[in-house]
């Protein structure tokens, strides 16, 4: 009938008036988030390894709120394997800002013994720490990599 159609038509014109807007306004997309790596700090020592944290800082460019759910990682010691994980963590990322996001990390000393010996004798061990974030959005949930190289040095 005549009212279904000026309904539809009603319908499809304020879909029409409105997608541009939310378009616009950024909440029909995603821009992925920046991480910047901002170091590694050993928290504590135990007999069977050690308690390490990896920082880094995360911004979302979006104009909405995000989630991080979960972060991967594998750690690399003088270019040997020392282990990796998941981490499931909810840090709430508000829209165009910059968040602090730390991971734990743990570090068994039979995979890292043998570069123990490069602290004092090199004054550093080199490291490398690479993994995935899962961020949750309106939009769906997406992965970011992220990769970082550096030395590590107590002094």
């Amino acid at each position: 009938s005549r009212r279904e159609r000026v309904g539809v038509r009603g319908v499809a014109l304020s879909l029409l008036f409105f997608l541009p807007l939310l378009a616009a306004s950024g909440c029909l997309f995603f821009r992925r988030p920046e991480v910047v790596f901002r170091g590694m700090s050993v928290n504590s020592f135990g007999s069977g390894g050690a308690e390490v944290e990896a920082a880094m800082d995360v911004f979302n460019p979006n104009g909405y709120k995000i989630g991080v759910e979960k972060l991967t990682y594998h750690l690399t010691v003088n270019g040997a394997d020392s282990g990796g994980g998941t981490v499931d963590q909810a840090v709430s990322l508000p829209a165009r800002t910059t968040t602090p996001v730390r991971v734990p990390i743990t570090l068994d000393w039979t995979k890292i013994k043998l570069h123990g010996l490069d602290i004092l004798t090199k004054g550093g061990i080199d490291y490398t720490i690479e993994g995935e974030i899962t961020f949750s959005t309106p939009l769906g949930t997406f992965h970011r990599p992220y990769r970082h190289a550096g030395t590590y040095s107590p002094l």
